[in-house]
């Protein structure tokens, strides 16, 4: 028998996760390949093959994985594991290795497609009385996503050599990309725009409509009313509620609000009675129960009170137009008069609390570990790895712990590994992104970047990805002349609803003389500025200077018209704050390229106006 060193792995994976316009999108995306991984680490052990990365000790998606999922829960299902994984197996030949391993691909190609099978047979059975479905599941899925593996003999070379050299052809192997072609007739999936809609036989466009018609009655608030969605697409709508029986996650709506309402239930304990609050006088119960189920954050999850039991868009005011046109469009009297009701009884809710008017922007942040694949290079040996691995998983725990069982107020997407994805309201966007990087310094001693997309609540999830991504791919991107470091940094992208967007990036740190200066702590005094009566109207006095200081070879006129302008914008008796902060960020201009860009840095000063007004300007 020979021993192998084998490293296999699951793309592209990108276009397949972020075809989402839910956050049930995004989430099935992510736990199916998180689960192909759980699931091939669970065969590959029963093979006898030693698992080298990622640590498979104490995931709950690999335990439910061992026993075929036949038991599980919520933790479970989070999307807890990277898209490859490394192992030591042994054959008596490469052929035979080559066969044992593409037995295991097939082995998950098909388990996957059975997801999306069986939601095909649920609609020929429950929804269309057992008429034949046009079977398209199988062939979509075949040009969906590769799965690339690449070996070495272990017995011919140590094992750092076998882990690089392995390393060297996987790469080789990914430049050869597969091209599976096939056909797709008429009309397109609206989310994806690639493969057709589940349908009938016929392909005419008023049966396809008529099909989703029953589809929509039989999901009601699954699907929007003029959506036709391919096997895929469909599959990952339903595949938490349908397949796995379980409860939805969070609306991106819903994080927005989550931590307002959080401090709603906190501002009005044991006041109920006496402030008249309840779901009935609202009348947000009767639409809960008649319009759309709810689902809260996890960590207003724990906590009983029938405020967090309701859909965020309910506490949104401009929601209410969209909602009472399509109660008038469906003739429906009762709905339409509860909405009425309901929007004249939320505005005095918030008036009588003397409440801020809930956000109707959320964070999507996303987050990548520094360098990591020079960092691997460096693992000389196997055990090296694993006990890497066991950090990174460490870490994985730690995001769910931070996001799901603490005193925050988000919801984990995915976090597998170095990488992630969270979503988080305004109020916490800040000291999230901090705890993120340090926790993974503690955890690895390694750096992170972070790329935070600040969106609508009601901008397609997709969009505010790429957004992300695009403030991840910036974070990235950043160096430093004077010290030459470079990434361990994070961006800001944010995408105004009325079209504007702005884009700016800063790394975590900066050298003043000998200190270290925590720049989200610098971000930190600016928000806790707003709170001391410090006005909005110093940022834009100032920015509209910019084509001066752009002109300009003196950098200090712009702190100048710092040390001018703030002092202006506060009380009387607060000024030597605000001189204080035109003094740091005087010193912060000279210690990094970052800052040395005004223009840069001025919008990163935006970036707290806009989080202390919960995106209301």
């Amino acid at each position: 028998m020979k021993k192998y060193l084998v490293i296999l792995q699951f793309g592209p994976v990108k276009d397949f996760i972020q075809t989402a316009r839910r956050t049930d999108d995004y989430w099935a995306g992510s736990f199916l390949l998180s689960y192909a991984v759980g699931k091939a680490i669970v065969c590959l052990e029963q093979k006898g093959a030693d698992i080298v990365f990622p640590d498979p000790e104490g995931n709950p998606l690999i335990k439910a994985a061992r026993n075929d999922f036949k038991y599980y829960d919520n933790d479970s299902l989070n999307p807890s594991l990277p898209n490859r994984l490394g192992f030591c197996f042994s054959a008596e030949t490469n052929l035979v290795l080559k066969e044992e391993l593409n037995q295991i691909v097939q082995q998950l190609r098909d388990d996957i497609v059975s997801f999306f099978k069986d939601i095909e047979q649920i609609f020929s059975k429950k929804i269309f009385s057992g008429i034949f479905l046009v079977e398209s599941a199988e062939s979509q899925m075949n040009d969906l996503f590769e799965v690339y593996y690449a070996f070495t003999e272990m017995d011919s070379h140590d094992e750092g050599k076998a882990i690089s050299e392995t390393e060297r052809r996987l790469a080789a192997r990914k430049n050869i990309r597969d091209f599976i072609p096939f056909e797709q007739k008429g009309f397109k999936c609206t989310l994806c725009g690639v493969r057709e809609p589940v349908r009938r036989k016929s392909a005419l466009l008023v049966d396809i409509k008529r099909d989703w018609a029953l589809i929509n009655r039989e999901y009601p608030f699954k699907f929007k009313l003029n959506e036709m969605l391919c096997a895929i697409c469909t599959g990952k709508r339903l595949l938490r509620n349908v397949r796995f029986k379980m409860g939805k996650i969070p609306s991106t709506t819903t994080v927005a609000v989550s931590a307002w309402l959080s401090d709603i239930v906190t501002k009005v304990k044991n006041q109920e009675e006496k402030l008249g609050l309840h779901a009935e006088n609202l009348r947000l119960k009767f639409l809960n129960e008649h319009i759309e189920k709810g689902a809260s954050v996890p960590t207003n999850a724990n906590v009983n009170h029938w405020l967090f039991n309701i859909e965020g868009d309910y506490f949104i005011d401009d929601v209410y137009d969209r909602l009472e046109k399509e109660a008038k469009d469906e003739k429906n009297a009762d709905k339409r008069k509860a909405l009425e009701d309901a929007r004249k009884q939320l505005n005095k809710f918030i008036k009588d609390l003397s409440l801020d008017a809930p956000p109707k922007y959320y964070t999507i942040i996303s987050f990548d570990g520094d360098n990591m694949g020079d960092y691997r290079k460096q693992l000389q040996l196997s055990e090296e790895h694993k006990q890497f691995s066991k950090k990174l998983a460490g870490f994985t725990q730690k995001v769910y712990q931070l996001i799901h069982q603490s005193d925050y107020h988000g919801y984990v997407i995915y976090s597998g590994g170095d990488e992630g994805v969270l979503l988080v309201p305004l109020s916490e966007t800040l000291a999230v992104m901090d705890r993120l990087r340090k926790t993974f310094l503690a955890e690895t001693g390694l750096t992170l970047s972070v790329g935070a997309a600040i969106v609508h609540h009601h901008a397609p999830l997709g969009e505010g990805l790429k957004a992300a991504n695009e403030a991840l791919d910036r974070a990235k991107l950043v160096k430093n002349s004077i010290d030459e470091t470079s990434k361990n940094a994070f961006a800001f992208n944010l995408r105004k609803r009325s079209g504007a967007h702005m884009i700016c990036h800063f790394p975590w740190e900066v050298k003043i003389d000998t200190e270290s200066v925590n720049i989200i702590d610098y971000l930190l005094k600016w928000h806790d500025a707003y709170d001391q009566k410090l006005t909005r109207r110093w940022f834009f006095q100032v920015y509209k200077e910019l084509p001066l200081f752009r002109e300009s070879a003196e950098q200090s006129l712009f702190v100048n018209t710092l040390y001018q302008i703030l002092p202006r914008h506060v009380p009387s008796d607060k000024k030597s704050m605000a001189l204080s902060l035109a003094k740091e960020t005087s010193d912060i201009m000279f210690s990094h390229d970052a800052a040395n860009n005004i223009e840069n840095l001025l919008l990163l000063l935006y970036i707290p106006i806009y989080l202390y007004n919960g995106g209301q300007d």
